[in-house]
């Protein structure tokens, strides 16, 4: 290895171009500069290689200590790659209130998971305050090919279903809202033809008694005018039983039910409930955008 000035150059096809080992101190080798510390370049390998043997700390450690990036990568593919063991690929830890991990990318993804590992998640978000695990903003903010399970309660500001229209699907998508309640309300339908004595049973689900009360009914006489009709006993033993009509008549049926398994009895949907202080506001009037505050989640929001 040969000295030039402030740097050094090592001499013939060696592998390693600086190697500093010591057995008795902390640092094997410490260098300091007014832009750069340590830079590595490779023309195939790896610019900067850093090894730990320790299960507790890390090959490469990186730390700023002016509210800079600890570590930063950049490159035409991935910015940090990390291969782990039974540990983090990548780990990224801030002790104020910044950011751990931190990708941004010009035209691909800024952050990407993946994994093939059934019993795990590409992408993992926890939360182990009050907050938010995931927060997310764009058009759309989300998009998701595949089924998407939620244990908890999906609070929206609307919804509907799009689909390919069936009349036109290569240039149009037809949609529908959802139907929508203050309780949480299943509702059950069919049609039934009555006997000859006008009258007929519904035979519902086995678990209907058990996940539904207050129930609700209609009934609608197809084909002529039944004044008489009507429901002659209320949903008991999972059956109800309808009466008055004509005898051979198409009668259309409904019957709602309010909920009351032991999650549904644990997480009612509150009809009215007073903002927080800081989201004491209505949200913006139709083509304002304005920051919309809420829990302590920021977000834009266009009206």
């Amino acid at each position: 290895m040969t000295q030039h000035n402030d740097s050094f150059q090592a001499d013939g096809p060696s592998l390693v171009g600086f190697q500093a080992t010591s057995a008795s101190i902390t640092v094997g080798a410490r260098i300091a500069g007014t832009q750069i510390g340590v830079e590595g370049t490779c023309g195939e390998g790896n610019g900067v290689h850093g090894q730990s043997g320790s299960p507790s700390d890390s090959g490469v450690w990186g730390e700023n200590t002016n509210h800079g990036y600890g570590v930063t990568g950049e490159t035409d593919s991935v910015f940090v790659a990390g291969p782990g063991g039974g540990t983090a690929g990548v780990w990224g830890n801030n002790h104020a209130d910044g950011t751990g991990v931190k990708g941004t990318s010009r035209l691909g993804d800024g952050v990407l998971g993946y994994t093939t590992g059934s019993t795990h998640a590409g992408v993992s978000a926890v939360n182990a305050g009050n907050g938010v695990g995931v927060w997310a903003s764009g058009n759309p903010a989300g998009h998701f090919e595949g089924n998407v399970n939620v244990l908890g309660t999906l609070t929206k500001s609307g919804g509907s279903f799009r689909i390919d229209h069936p009349l036109d699907p290569e240039n149009k998508y037809l949609y529908h809202s959802f139907v929508e309640s203050p309780d949480m309300k299943n509702i059950y339908d069919g049609v039934v033809i009555l006997g000859a004595n006008g009258e007929a049973v519904v035979e519902l689900p086995e678990w209907f008694e058990s996940l539904n009360k207050d129930f609700r009914y209609q009934l609608t006489a197809i084909g002529a005018a039944a004044p008489n009709l009507h429901v002659a006993e209320e949903v008991h033993s999972n059956r109800l039983r309808i009466a008055g009509g004509n005898p051979g008549m198409k009668v259309s049926w409904s019957v709602t039910g309010i909920r009351k398994d032991t999650w549904a009895n644990e997480h009612r949907i509150p009809v009215e409930e007073a903002k927080p202080a800081k989201s004491a506001r209505p949200l913006p009037a139709a083509g304002n955008r304005a920051e919309l505050v809420e829990n302590g989640v920021r977000a834009l929001v266009t009206a």
